[in-house]
Order: C-alpha cells, then structure tokens, then sequence
C-alpha cells in the first residue's frame, strides 16, 4: 500500500450542488495540492485500486484500473462510472454524505 497525497496529474474535481430537489452538480474547479489523502492498493486481480479521502476521512473518489497500462494524469484507462467501479461522494458543507 502506498500512502501518498494528490497532486496536479489527479485532476479531482470539487462538486456542488444547489439544495433544491433536480439540482445537477457543477464543478468548483479541482482540489489543492496536497488536500487529499491517495492511498493506493492492489486489488485480488491485481488491478491498481487508487481511493482519495478527505481530512474527514470522506471517500472523494474511488478508482480501479481497467487497462494493463492506465494513464499517469486523470482518469484515462480507468474504469469508468458506469460499470461502478468509479464513484464520486457529494458531501454538504458540513462534509456529511448528501442524501
């Protein structure tokens, strides 16, 4: 397991959403430097699974590798949100999970 912290070549992106029932999120641009926690482990596949956390010890964002070489920067050759393998946590300003 690696203990690391994000950097410039994570690219995870902060969300809001208006309290209002239908509300879609909109981007707040990318987390600082150095904000999140970046641990990263092998899964019984031997996929690459990288999960960034909070100071709360929120998930942000949990991602598995699909392709034999991922890319470095973002979220290229990872699996993606549709197969449930890559998920976003929306919090509210108090950092509780949104409902």
């Amino acid at each position: 397991m690696q203990y690391l912290f994000n950097d410039v070549s994570d690219s995870i992106q902060q969300w809001n959403v208006a309290a209002a029932s239908g509300s879609l999120p909109i981007t707040a641009g990318m987390y600082a430097i150095g904000r999140l926690y970046k641990n990263i482990t092998t899964d019984e596949s031997g996929n690459q699974v990288v999960q960034y956390t909070d100071k709360h010890n929120h998930v942000i964002l949990k991602k598995v590798q699909a392709l034999a070489s991922p890319a470095t920067a973002a979220h290229k050759g990872w699996a993606v949100h549709i197969m449930c393998m890559m998920t976003w946590a929306i919090c509210d300003l108090r950092c509780n999970p949104a409902q």
